[in-house]
This record gives structure tokens, C-alpha cells and sequence, in this order.
């Protein structure tokens, strides 16, 4: 069974972070009624009408799309019930209401945020839905254990290709009066018979094979490229890159990969920024670095804002520093 208890705190971890930067109140659950329940992908939803919403709202629209809100969303997950604030945005939406000059650093504060706790949603639902391998097996092999699959777990291909031949054998011994012998002896060079002429029919076909390989030329035999590409390819990726979104993602991509390769963490392809972030010590010598490039692939990806080239710059730099792309 997955553990779910650190994708469920990322998730409130990733609402709280939200609630801190912009309302710097906290907030006590017991205030407020929660209201209805939501499974991931109704949270998912829920956050993403949120989101658009407010990227198309003027100041003049705010208490509409404030009482929208719901002031706790309870979430249902297999690990239990998750409470996520949303009073905080509507505290947010209060204030731009009432400062409309704000609400254009405030919605793209809140639309950031918010897609980051859509990214840790979307990751949770994604740990909940992926097959649990070692469970699979253990069904396949109670299955197979069944009686109506004995058999066909015990036969192979030689061994269907022995009965055969032992078959056949057998109705020639007879048609040639090899009945009236009897004996353990003659038991004993049948079966002897049976397993040479099945190694002289398996010889034969691996000869021929190989003999219509050499008739289309060498065997080719290459080394498989690698599963996962180095933080200096990720670089020069980035580097290369004529969309700086795509820059963006690239030397993210680059920066998680060395800092695999130097120890900072497993490869896990799942593993959102956030949970990435968690894994450094407060006192590691790359949090600070790891923490620009990612804040800023975050707000590119997640939080919709326009990439420029001095983002593409500063991460570039950071790739250098990280020794994946060659100083100036």
C-alpha cells in the first residue's frame, strides 16, 4: 500500500504557503463550516474554474467571484479527508475590492499560489491512480496458482515440443511391432531416443536461424541509449531552446538531474517541485539555487506568467554555477 501522509501534507503545506505570503493571518478550522465534499479530481476542477475565473475578472466583478469561494474545500482521498482553507482568498479578494489598484499584483499573486496547489493535487491523484506493482503480482500469482492454470504454468516450449515428438514415436514403435519387446530396457531407450531427437530438432532451428541472420548481414548489436539523459544534455537543451518556456522547463529539468547525480535525492519523475524542495536541508548548499530555478519554473508553468529573456538568463547562470554548462 502507498503512504499517503506526505503527499496529503504537501497538499496542505502547498494551501497554508498560500495563506501565509498573502494574508499573514493564520486560520483555525473550527470558525467555519466545511463545505461540501470534493474527490481530487472535483478539487482539481474546482481550483482550475477558481483560477480562470480570476484571470478574467476586473476589480468592479470581485465580490461575485469572492462569495464563489467556498470558505473550506473538504477534500476525499483515500488516505482520509483533507480540509484546505479558501478563506484567505476571499480575505484577498476583500482587500482588492476595496483597493482595486492592488488587484492586478494580487490576482497574479493569488492565480500563482493557486496553481501550485492545483500542481499538488494533480500529483496526489496521480500517486492514487498509479498501479501498485507488488500488488499486481501477488493477484497474478494467486490466479495462477488456480487449478485450470497448473498445467499452463508448468508447460514450456520444450516440453511441448518433447510430448510431441515422444507421441510420435510412440505410434511409430507400435506400427513396427516395438510392443512385443517390452522391458524396462526398451523404456529406457525410448526415452533416450525422445531427448535426442528433440535437441537435434532444437540444434536445427537455432542453426538456421543464425544461418538467416548471417544472410542479412551482422547481427547489430548496440548499446541501448540511456533511459535518462544527464543534467548537461537537460542544459544545453535549455541553452538552445527558442521558447523560453521551454528554456524554463529545461533547465528545471537539468537542475533536478544534478542534483541526482551529486545525492540529493532519488530519481522520481513524479516528484513535484515542492516535494523536491523538502528533500534540502534548510542548510544544503544548492537550496538557494534549486529554490530560484524552481520558483521561477513554477510561476512560468503553473502560474501563467510570461517568461522573459532575463529569466532565461538567470537560469542559464544557475546552470553554470551547477557546472552543467561552461562558465563564460
Amino acid at each position: 500500500m502507498h503512504d499517503f501522509r506526505p503527499a496529503l501534507a504537501a497538499l496542505a503545506f502547498a494551501a497554508l504557503i498560500g495563506h501565509a505570503a498573502l494574508a499573514q493571518a493564520s486560520y483555525r478550522s473550527t470558525q467555519h463550516a466545511p463545505g461540501s465534499t470534493l474527490d481530487l479530481p472535483g478539487f482539481s476542477a474546482d481550483l482550475d474554474r477558481v483560477i480562470a475565473v480570476m484571470r478574467s475578472t476586473e476589480a468592479a466583478e470581485l465580490p461575485a467571484v469572492r462569495d464563489s469561494i467556498p470558505l473550506v474545500w473538504t477534500v476525499r482521498t483515500p488516505g482520509g479527508q483533507v480540509q484546505v482553507p479558501g478563506e484567505w482568498i476571499r480575505r484577498e479578494l476583500e482587500e482588492a475590492r476595496r483597493d482595486p489598484k492592488t488587484w492586478p499584483s494580487r490576482r497574479a499573486r493569488l492565480t500563482t499560489h493557486l496553481s501550485w496547489m492545483r500542481g499538488e493535487a494533480t500529483a496526489l491523484q496521480t500517486r492514487v491512480t498509479r498501479p501498485d506493482s507488488r500488488a499486481a503480482r501477488v493477484t497474478l500469482s494467486a490466479v495462477l496458482a488456480e487449478k485450470e492454470f497448473r498445467g499452463i504454468a508448468n508447460a514450456s516450449a520444450m516440453s511441448r515440443l518433447r510430448t510431441a515428438i515422444s507421441d510420435w514415436l510412440v505410434r511409430l514403435w507400435r506400427r513396427v511391432g516395438g510392443e512385443r519387446l517390452g522391458g524396462s530396457l526398451t523404456a529406457v531407450v525410448f526415452a533416450w531416443a525422445a531427448g535426442l531427437l528433440a535437441l537435434a530438432v532444437l540444434g536445427w532451428w537455432i542453426a538456421r536461424t543464425l544461418l538467416e541472420n548471417r544472410d542479412h548481414g551482422r547481427l547489430a548489436l548496440s548499446v541501448p541509449p540511456p533511459a535518462r539523459q544527464s543534467a548537461r544534455a537537460w542544459a544545453l537543451a535549455a541553452a538552445a531552446a527558442s521558447d523560453p518556456r521551454e528554456a524554463a522547463r529545461f533547465a528545471y529539468r537539468a537542475t533536478v538531474r544534478r542534483l541526482e547525480e551529486e545525492g540529493a535525492w532519488k530519481p522520481d519523475d513524479a516528484r513535484t517541485p515542492r516535494e523536491h524542495m523538502k528533500l534540502l536541508a534548510n542548510g544544503h548548499n544548492r537550496r538557494p539555487l534549486f529554490a530560484d530555478v524552481a520558483g521561477r519554473f513554477e510561476e512560468i508553468w503553473f502560474g501563467g506568467r510570461k517568461p522573459s529573456g532575463e529569466d532565461v538568463r538567470e537560469m542559464l547562470v544557475r546552470l553554470k554555477e551547477l557546472g552543467c554548462l561552461p562558465a563564460d
